[in-house]
């Protein structure tokens, strides 16, 4: 199992609203699919402009990327043509072979 921290760790480097819960509720409902790989999990889900949304990576880097690989394949037989995802700088090397572009900036600011 997945330690729930990393979980919630990982949404909130995201920058998304979302919870752990709310992926669980997710999950259950058919919104996202969940891929585990050992101690890792990858959750996306493709959405009506056939883009495959990854939402949240958490665990070892190394049995996420192989998740990852596992949810492009699902992606492509569920009729996503690209992937799309926000991640830390640092994702920008671990996705070298991925011919990944950098489409746009996430700015944050408390209030």
């Amino acid at each position: 199992m997945v330690d729930p921290q990393k979980i919630q760790k990982a949404l909130q480097q995201t920058g998304t609203i979302m919870t752990s819960e709310d992926l669980v509720v997710a999950a259950a409902e058919g919104h996202v699919r969940v891929f585990y790989e050992k101690q890792s999990l990858v959750v996306c889900s493709v959405n009506s402009e056939n883009a495959l949304i990854f939402h949240v990576a958490a665990g070892d880097m190394a049995d996420v990327l192989l998740a990852l690989e596992v949810a492009k394949a699902w992606g492509r037989d569920h009729g996503a043509t690209r992937a799309v995802f926000i991640g830390r700088r640092g994702w920008s090397k671990v996705l070298r072979g991925w011919s990944v572009t950098n489409k746009l900036y996430l700015y944050e600011r408390s209030l």
